[in-house]
């Protein structure tokens, strides 16, 4: 067992007349450090808790001192175990799809999957969290980490994965661009090696989590998307045994299209289920 041996230090400079930020560190797998905002509401009692899991090659963290103003205790973290407010950042922290692909236990979505695990740690720890009010967001790479999450980790209450990545992955893998196209570059260079990095991604398509998550669950998905391609998005919706859930398509929606909207759509179907409003 690896103890996550948090530190937190007041970020003033982020902090507001409603809530207050930390820049937080924690332990995660392999021993290695993962760097993260922490905002909290400035008020007595418990609000809910929510992660933000980061898309693909996010270099800085934004402090999501907002989402804290909402309610929230809110924690977001740089996913590749850098400081989440570099001037820059090394190669592998926006090129690594292939990092380990030969092997799942050492692949680096194993890593990064403990890494959205142990942000649900950090937030278990804090006594002004609700533990029955704790949910998970993220888009993209971010999306597809959090219905993993949702799927093995009981504390997630409620879900909202935007564009989610790594679902239908064999689907996926050959009409899609960045970052599916690091995995074909990998297999032209060593065709051979098709069986096993098809193994291995299968332990992380969030299409073989789906029939695991009954919490609350709201996904998006985008017809002109070809990073994430919807048809194995709808694919995998439509495993998820949950009750409330929802899929909500937008029909001229690339990849990087209608954020804003998307994004508030998402923090809507989490409201009202996780109630920011309320401390107890």
């Amino acid at each position: 067992t690896i103890a996550p041996s948090p530190t937190m230090r007041l970020a003033g400079n982020k902090s507001s007349g409603k809530a207050e930020c930390f820049k937080v560190d924690y332990r995660s797998l392999g021993q290695r450090r993962v760097y993260a905002w922490y905002c909290r509401p400035k008020r007595t009692g418990r609000s809910p808790g929510i992660v933000i899991n980061p898309w693909y090659g996010l270099g800085q963290v934004e402090a999501p001192l907002y989402i804290a103003e909402m309610g929230y205790a809110v924690l977001a973290y740089q996913g590749r175990g850098y400081e989440v407010d570099l001037s820059s950042y090394p190669p592998d922290n926006s090129s690594y799809m292939t990092l380990g692909i030969t092997d799942p236990k050492g692949y680096v979505y194993r890593e990064m999957v403990a890494h959205a695990l142990r942000s649900l740690d950090f937030l278990a720890s804090r006594p002004e969290v609700d533990q029955a009010r704790s949910g998970m967001i993220g888009p993209s790479q971010g999306g597809g980490l959090t219905l993993i999450a949702a799927a093995l980790d009981p504390r997630v209450k409620a879900a909202a994965a935007d564009f989610p990545f790594l679902t239908g992955i064999p689907e996926a893998l050959p009409v899609a661009t960045y970052p599916y196209q690091e995995v074909r570059d990998y297999l032209a260079k060593d065709p051979g090696q098709q069986a096993v990095v098809a193994a291995t991604l299968a332990y992380f398509d969030t299409a073989n989590f789906a029939a695991r998550i009954t919490v609350p669950v709201f996904i998006t998905a985008g017809l002109k998307d070809n990073v994430c391609p919807a048809e194995g998005i709808r694919a995998a919706y439509e495993k998820i045994p949950a009750k409330d859930k929802e899929l909500q398509v937008f029909p001229l929606s690339g990849h990087s299209d209608d954020n804003a909207l998307r994004w508030w759509n998402a923090f809507a179907f989490l409201n009202k289920h996780l109630h920011p409003e309320i401390q107890n």
